[in-house]
């Protein structure tokens, strides 16, 4: 492990760098001896960690794992113990975590963010959010989108097999809405970008440090960014989109992952349920009156 931070990166002038403390872990991970679909779960919910509990991880643990509560998810924190050397400092986590509902925002907070990103100086941003919303897209996703990922005449956004942050692992097609295949021309046209970078050139970090910020400002609290991609699967159930495929649009891997949507609104549910009832009682009063 002392052999690990030292270990270094090369910037464009070929000077060498130290990795940042949050590569460090990644880049223990990738030298075990693990399959790379497993050292890809493991990847991800490290870079989900810390984009959703930013700060010292010996600290934000226990948080990740209420919010987290499956066995990969457990397995990273032993992991990041174990590449420490503190994985007999702290208790394990053992057993089923509580289940937490996703956390997300109505279309109508996504739009205010949006609107206060393009008054305010943040054009990327706000095209960003837009696309994340719109798309389902994970956050490595949008932040790893080029121009040759998309077809402008079909308007589809291809979502490459091996682009990081697809757990899915294979190629995805997702049909953009006219409105944002125009504004995201339009960004490109006007901002431009060096050979062979992203669209945004937003990385994990940034993506959710602006996020976070124009959410505070717009909302009065801050979300991250993954948030968004928690409101577009609510959006298409309360809108009656079939759960299957909703599971299909937002990749899931199994039918139950989709199925925590159902629940993202449990007050909307019993809105629901009483005014079913109060339906029930008129149409009795109704049947009583005729008779």
């Amino acid at each position: 492990m002392t052999d690990l931070c030292r270990d270094t990166s090369v910037n464009m002038e070929g000077i060498s760098q130290p990795v940042s403390p949050r590569d460090e872990f990644i880049v223990w991970v990738k030298k075990q001896g693990w399959s790379p679909v497993t050292k890809g779960i493991y990847i991800y919910w490290w870079n989900r960690w810390q984009d959703e509990f930013p700060g010292d991880p010996e600290k934000t643990y226990v948080k990740f794992l209420e919010a987290c509560y499956n066995i990969p998810a457990r397995n990273t924190v032993h992991n990041w113990f174990e590449f420490k050397g503190i994985d007999k400092k702290m208790p394990k986590i053992r057993g089923r975590m509580a289940k937490k509902l996703p956390k997300w925002l109505p279309f109508a907070d996504i739009m205010e963010m949006v609107a206060y990103a393009k008054g305010n100086g943040y054009p990327r941003e706000a095209l960003f959010i837009q696309l994340l919303f719109e798309t389902g897209l994970r956050v490595s996703e949008g932040c790893g989108i080029r121009p040759e990922n998309i077809d402008w005449g079909s308007g589809y956004l291809v979502v490459p097999a091996g682009m990081e942050g697809n757990k899915g692992r294979r190629e995805y097609p997702i049909k953009l809405r006219p409105s944002l295949l125009a504004a995201m021309k339009r960004y490109i046209e006007q901002h431009g970008r060096p050979e062979g970078a992203s669209i945004f050139q937003l990385n994990r970090k940034l993506a959710h440090y602006y996020t976070a910020r124009i959410s505070k400002a717009a909302l009065g609290r801050a979300v991250g960014p993954h948030v968004l991609r928690h409101s577009m699967g609510t959006f298409l159930i309360e809108k009656g989109m079939p759960i299957h495929e909703v599971m299909q649009r937002m990749r899931h891997q199994s039918l139950s992952t989709t199925g925590v949507y159902l629940h993202s609104n449990p007050r909307q549910t019993e809105d629901k349920v009483t005014a079913l009832f109060d339906d029930a009682q008129a149409d009795r009063k109704e049947l009583k009156h005729d008779d």
